[in-house]
């Protein structure tokens, strides 16, 4: 589904919420005089402002991750570049630098529509593993190019490590008790609007799209930012896109 059509949905069912609640606040018996809905009204008040600081909290929390996300991201693919950079001061690296530049464009052109889907590309972790067999393979005997190798083995494992962080993120961070507690709660509350007709169903109707609208838009977004990598507002491979850029342009200066 398109983000203008999702959109568009979203946005139908903000007005045809409060179009149902007027329709049932107007053919409905209330079993509560006007006095009482009052008061119901302030009670209500106040599950609102707890419920909206869950969304609240919610909505930052994700936000922040989704920011993390994209750092892990970056850096995962910075670090594939540093080590393609760094690798020619080993001798018989070629093979080493062809693994580094196949992990960076299956990420980009493969991987990247799995985690659409919630998974992951396989072959990915076997390129891992080829790399990692490839460094043992270079191993240098020359002591001037021992720094430049133990810097390859921590380089390596911290990509591993980016990569492990961004698969995490394909299951959501939420756990399923909280996304329970803001679907019950954002279906008490409209409940409760029932409740709290004054009469005056114009100023009701309005009142209940403004409530409703946030409260849909605000579960909406807590929905995209718990899946970073898919959706409408998901994050995109660009670091891996010009990494790999770079590494064509400049793997032609480095010997094989």
């Amino acid at each position: 589904m398109s983000s203008t059509v999702l959109y568009v949905v979203v946005a139908l069912i903000c007005v045809a919420i409060p179009f149902l609640l007027h329709h049932i606040n107007k053919n409905a018996r209330h079993p509560l005089d006007i006095n009482l809905r009052q008061l119901f009204s302030q009670n209500l008040s106040y599950f609102i402002t707890i419920y909206a600081f869950i969304l609240g909290f919610s909505m930052i929390t994700l936000w922040g991750i989704y920011q993390n996300a994209e750092t892990t991201v970056t850096k995962e693919a910075e670090v594939a570049l540093n080590m393609y950079r760094l690798s020619p001061g080993l001798p018989n690296s070629g093979h080493f630098r062809d693994l580094l530049k196949e992990y960076v464009k299956i990420v980009k052109d493969d991987e990247w529509k799995e985690m659409e889907k919630g998974t992951f590309h396989p072959k990915i972790d076997s390129i891992n593993d080829s790399l990692w067999a490839e460094l043992n393979a270079i191993k240098p005997k020359a002591p001037e190019n021992f720094s430049t190798y133990n810097n390859l083995i921590i380089m390596l494992a911290d990509m591993g490590e980016r990569r492990m962080e961004r698969l995490l993120l394909l299951d959501g961070s939420l756990y399923t008790q909280m996304w329970a507690l803001i679907y019950i709660g954002g279906f008490l509350s409209l409940f409760g609007f029932f409740f709290t007709s004054t009469g005056q169903a114009k100023v009701q109707f309005i009142s209940d799209f403004m409530m409703i609208c946030m409260i849909v838009f605000t579960i909406y977004l807590i929905y995209e930012l718990d899946q970073p990598f898919s959706g409408n507002l998901h994050i995109e491979p660009k670091a891996f896109n010009i990494v790999y850029e770079k590494m064509m342009h400049i793997g032609v200066q480095f010997p094989k």
